[in-house]
Formats: C-alpha cells, structure tokens, sequence
C-alpha cells in the first residue's frame, strides 16, 4: 500500500446544496419538527456521496429559490431566519461533539460555508469554513466545495513525505492482519513541523486560487485564439463565449477563513483570507469566583477589493499594500495578461487596472483547544453588527440555557459545579454552587431582554467599533431564543430585542436590503 494512499482523503461528508454546508457521515441532524429544505430528519443518519473536486472552467454556482424571498411571500420571520439554520450531532470520536450553521442574507445569498470530516488510522482532520463572496457568488461557491480538497490534498503529500515505514512493510496489504500496522508494524503517525504545515496550507490555498484566476486566463485566451483564427468549434474544447463567461467569472471574489483541527494534538489552525474573523471563546473565573469566558481572537481582519468604480485602493496611486481575496481577477493578472485579455473580450475587461494588488495566501494562527472551548467563525455582516466580547458573552450565555444540548449530563447547570480554568492561577478549578447562585442564574433567565452588562464575559476596554446598530439607530438589546447557537447570533446581529426591526431588515428586498444589512453567516464548533 502506498503511503500516500494512507493519507488518501476519507472524508466520508455529503453536501447540502441549499447551504453549502459539508457534514460527516455519522452526523445527526437535530432540527425538529419538519425538515428543513436542503436538511435531514431529526437523528437521521447521513448517507455516504462522493465528491471529487471540480474545475473552475465548468463550475455552476448554487442558486436559490427567489421565490422564498418574493414580496409576496407567505413565508413568516421565524421561517425565514431558520430556512438556512442547521443543528449538527457528531457522533465520532473527534473531539467536536456538535456544531451549529446558521446564514441570513439577500435574495441571491453570496456567502457559503462548509464542514467536513476526514478520518484518518490515528486521528480525524476536520475543516470548517465561512466564504464570503463579492461582485457574485461563483467564487465563494466553487470554494465552499473545493477548497477542502486541495488542503487535504497538499498535507497529505505533507504526512506521507513524514511518514517512517521499514523495507519489510513497504507492500503492506489491505488484510485484517495489517489494520494496525500504524501503531505495531514500524509505521508512526506523522508529525511535520509546524512550520512545514502552515507551508502545505498557504499552498492549498494558492493553488485554488491559481486555478481561478490564471488557470482561467489561459483557457480564455486559448479560446479567444481559435475564434479569432476561424478555427471550427471542437466539443471538447472551450467555446468563445464560454470562455467570455468565464472571464467574467473570474472577476468575482471571494474572502475566505478556513479552521482546520487534528483530534489527537487539540491543534486548531485558522487560515484566513479577507475580511472574515474567528474567535475562541474558553470557560475561566472571574475575580468574583464566577464563570465567565475569555475571548481568544484567532484571527485579523484584512482589506479585500471593494467595488471597482469607486474602490479607494485604486486611488491615490502610491497605494501599493496588498488586499486578500480568492479570485478577483484584474488584482492579480499581470499587466502583460490584463492587456491580452482586454484586447481578446473588451467588453468584459475594465479599461484601467487597479493600482492595489490582491493575494489569496492567508495568514495562520495555531492555538491549542481545551474542552469546554467554542470556535465562532462569522463573516464580516456579523461583526459590523457584534463585538469580539458580545459574540463569545452571547454564546457563553447560550451554554447556560443549552449546555447540556451539546455536552451532556457532564455540563451541570444552576450551580452544580463546573470545571473551569482560572487563568490566574493558570489551574482548574471547580465552580460552587455559592460561587454561582442558583437564585442569581434563576433570576438571569426570568428576564426576556438583556444588555452587555448581563453576558458571562470578561469584557475589555476596547472602543465598540461596530456600525450597524448606529445606523438603525437602536440600542443594542438581546434576546435568547433559539435552540441554535448559530442562530442565536445571526438573530441578536440582526436587531435583537427589536423584533420589528429584525422582522424589516430579514424581510426587505433587494436592491434596497443592500443598503441596511449585509450576509450574516456563523459557524460555531463546540470542543469537547
């Protein structure tokens, strides 16, 4: 058996077109009552489909049903904020015991986000990921279901180059007598240096991107020569205005923030392209002796190519810091290619390049989890509207309600004692009931409305730089309703204690919807 087929991608994950969402083979889909479009029955199990990965030059984009999104609609506000919400138990042995998606957006819903599952002889690699799209959803789509190919491609090559294997095993079978030939038989599991994965993983993301932008170039001015040189149109070969389409596609962009987690070593790595963020947030005490939850930001926000008319990267022309993007075209082809390609389909290409340059490498973090741990990953629509402190206070708050949804018995509520880490002392301790009054958290959940002040959080003196609620002119009121955590947020994000408000900004349509809220997507994966 080769080495590298040990490291083969396994990942046994179907996809939900209607959300671009990835899920493992033994996942249970938690929503009740009916199915949601697109979703699975309450504890039914996910059947096993293949997915090999897809080229760029044919790739179709998901669409959505506009008439859910229609004036006319009888579609209701809980119907609507749910009709892309999922609740997903985890079933295998990888340390994630549930997570949650939940995504609000326009008519035509640009932002995508997966979760897959690859199980591996020692260990599972997960990868979860939020891609926001802009100038269309072609790119952000074509992400959502192959950008985890080419990272379990590249560490894959990674781990087989660190694979040890003795001459007697090189031809290992397939047998039951070889099923534990990586812990009995001279195979060790891989351990690459840090720096050599982040390496693997900056690739697999380029070489997406190479794909969209340049690889789509070449096809295009390959075709634009055989129509300009009157060669007949052969079937297997892109047509000219195929290829026109696909310059066309080729200038829409996408961020991206990519979480990969090994199960064994508690490694989270965050990958992150763009305007996109992800926080940690962990269980510690206050100096009261209460729980509350750090916030641990994984990763920084980076300009992406806004639109090109009136993009101030473009102008003045000194302006030479990179933006981060997947695709978005004219940023990245040379001027040697811009030209070719504006001479070959004027009607496509823009006249001037822009001054700026993008780059789709990411920048990495790697942090170690605890149990106890949540990773919120959300696009930009969700933290123009919530703070790093408001986002892991109102998931820390959620837990007190739905702990035990996602933790079990092992998650006690109303002052049974928790273990928690006190960062002062830099231990575990065991919260008490008298250090967490039942009447104090009796008394929290009997209030419909709450504030900043009520979220279980260690709060910093950072300046509130969101902007949302200053332009709907409400006050920042939340609520605690929904039995998904990715809703709960994306819920608060959109209005909170203002129902109508919510109920207006969830309903409106496009083009004017544009003008008071963007996409809001979350992610959210409970470490156990």
């Amino acid at each position: 058996m080769a080495l590298a087929a040990s490291f083969a991608i396994a990942s046994s994950a179907f996809y939900l077109q209607r959300t671009g969402t990835f899920a493992p083979r033994r996942v249970a889909h938690l929503d009740s009552e009916e199915t949601p479009p697109g979703g699975l029955a309450e504890n039914e199990v996910a059947s096993e489909v293949k997915e090999p990965p897809e080229d760029f030059t044919t790739w179709t984009p998901y669409t959505y049903d506009r008439s859910f999104w229609e004036p006319t609609s009888m579609m209701n506000l809980e119907d609507h904020l749910s009709l892309e919400s999922r609740i997903f138990k985890v079933d295998s042995p990888c340390g994630v015991p549930r997570y949650d998606t939940s995504v609000v957006g326009n008519s035509m819903i640009s932002c995508f986000s997966s979760a897959t599952f690859t199980e591996l002889p020692t260990h599972y690699w997960l990868f979860f990921g939020i891609y926001d799209g802009h100038n269309g959803s072609v790119v952000s789509s074509y992400l959502s279901k192959n950008l985890r190919h080419s990272i379990m491609g590249t560490l894959s090559d990674l781990y087989s180059k660190h694979a040890t294997l003795s001459d007697a095993h090189v031809d290992l079978g397939s047998g039951p007598e070889n099923t534990d030939y990586w812990s009995g038989l001279g195979v060790g599991r891989p351990y690459p240096p840090a720096e050599e994965f982040d390496t693997a993983l900056k690739q697999a993301f380029l070489n997406v991107d190479n794909e969209i932008v340049e690889e789509a170039a070449e096809h295009a001015l390959e075709a634009a020569k055989r129509y300009h040189s009157k060669e007949p149109p052969q079937e297997n070969l892109l047509s000219y205005q195929g290829a026109a389409d696909l310059v066309s596609r080729a200038h829409s962009g996408s961020s991206a923030v990519v979480a990969v987690y090994e199960s064994d070593t508690r490694q989270l790595r965050m990958a992150n392209v763009g305007d996109s963020r992800a926080v940690l947030g962990r269980r510690a005490v206050d100096e009261k002796g209460q729980e509350v939850y750090e916030v641990h930001v994984l990763t920084s926000d980076m300009a992406v190519p806004s639109g090109f008319e009136t993009d101030p990267l473009r102008r003045p022309r000194e302006i030479t810091k990179p933006v981060h993007s997947f695709g978005d075209g004219p940023w990245k082809w040379s001027e040697e290619t811009w030209q070719q390609l504006k001479d070959a389909y004027p009607f496509i290409v823009y006249n001037e390049p822009p001054f700026a340059k993008s780059t789709a490498e990411p920048a990495i973090t790697t942090t170690e989890t605890r149990p106890g741990d949540f990773l919120v990953i959300g696009n930009q629509g969700l933290w123009a509207s919530l703070t790093n402190e408001e986002v892991v206070g109102l998931i820390g708050l959620w837990l007190k309600k739905y702990g035990r949804t996602v933790f079990g018995a092992q998650r006690p509520d109303d002052g049974d004692g928790v273990d928690v880490y006190d960062s002062e002392t830099s231990s575990v301790v065991r919260t008490l009931a008298a250090r967490i009054p039942i009447a104090s958290t009796h008394a929290l959940f009997r209030k419909d409305i709450f504030v900043k002040q009520d979220l279980p959080v260690k709060h910093s003196e950072n300046k509130d730089d969101t902007f949302m609620f200053r332009l709907w002119g409400t006050p920042k009121k939340f609520v605690l309703t929904d039995r998904n955590a990715a809703l709960h947020l994306v819920r608060n994000a959109l209005g909170g204690a203002d129902k109508d408000l919510l109920e207006a900004l969830v309903k409106m349509n496009v083009p004017r919807s544009r003008q008071y809220r963007n996409d809001v997507s979350v992610e959210i994966i409970f470490f156990s």
